[in-house]
């Protein structure tokens, strides 16, 4: 990646072994997660792609398989996972912003003999934060890692993760996560932090859909002009194509035109399911509305055979 001028920012794995852990082996990882700067993304993937990665599932726009990471799998005998994060889950803020807080302070530590940047203190803490707020009780090893942090981070650092969550608009998430912990709710207590769950944790944990999560982030944006950017960039097929003219095969007018086509059937047609799924999530009264469900296969009845 560097050699294409990408400077991945290494987030949880090894870089939560090496801050957390007196012997990184102790802390078990599964994939590998790896924050870019916006403009960056596809020079990524590109390389990625040359190291024989392939994304999970077949889409005909990259990026939107997940609204905050492309997950792509190099297989063979110890297949490899790499979540290349365009933002973090539960951060309502523009990309360009998360990249650029995310990397305020990062320093560097070594993962098989090679230098990587990994976040700074106060940058891990907001992490493990919104990590455990993101799984909630449903997963130990968030919770662990969380306990951990609390144990060896003094208040002023999770002072400061706590100002970072809240001007990248995860603050009530942020604090959520910490009260999952007995000690975390003792620190959010002392940093005033609020107690209520907040409806962007809810809807995940009712809808986990990249759609709703495009809904909220749409309604929890401020001011008019704000929220056009952001719709504009939702109708956008690929920001980062657009601002890479060296990308190899890039399609003329034509093609362009064609990709924003494709972009606006797949948002109309996506839309509907969505924005009702948010409602039910997010407005108590829609609640008792019927959601639309995909007729559930027939099962056949003991000592029958289903027909």
């Amino acid at each position: 990646m560097e050699t294409r001028g990408v400077r991945p920012l290494l987030l949880k794995g090894a870089a939560f072994a090496h801050w957390l852990y007196d012997d990184p082996r102790e802390r078990s990882y599964g994939d590998i997660d790896l924050l870019v700067a916006p403009d960056r993304f596809q020079a990524a993937m590109r390389g990625l792609a040359e190291l024989n990665f392939e994304a999970r599932s077949a889409s005909e726009r990259v990026k939107e398989r997940a609204a905050h990471h492309e997950q792509l799998i190099r297989a063979g005998a110890l297949p490899v996972e790499v979540e290349l994060h365009h933002t973090l889950r539960l951060v309502l803020a523009p990309r360009p912003l998360v990249w650029q807080r995310m990397t305020e302070g990062l320093h560097t530590i070594e993962v098989a003999g090679a230098p990587v940047n990994v976040p700074s203190r106060s940058v891990s803490a907001l992490i493990v934060g919104l990590h455990a707020a993101q799984h909630g009780d449903r997963w130990l090893p968030p919770l662990h890692d969380l306990r951990r942090a609390l144990d060896r981070e003094d208040l002023e650092t999770w002072r400061a993760a706590s100002a970072l969550a809240r001007d990248l608009g995860a603050g009530p998430a942020f604090a959520a996560g910490l009260r999952l912990d007995p000690i975390g709710r003792q620190v959010a207590d002392r940093l005033e932090l609020g107690d209520t769950t907040p409806r962007v944790t809810r809807l995940l944990d009712a809808v986990p859909s990249n759609g709703v999560l495009s809904i909220e982030r749409f309604v929890a944006t401020p001011g008019t002009g704000a929220r056009l950017k952001l719709l504009a960039s939702e109708l956008a097929p690929s920001g980062d194509f657009r601002g890479d003219p060296a990308t190899p095969g890039r399609p003329g007018g034509f093609g362009v035109i064609g990709a924003y086509l494709r972009r606006l059937l797949q948002l109309v047609r996506r839309l509907p399911r969505a924005v009702r799924a948010w409602l039910r999530a997010a407005v108590p009264a829609f609640k008792a509305v019927p959601a639309f469900k995909a007729v559930p296969a027939l099962k056949a009845e003991p000592g029958r055979e289903r027909r």
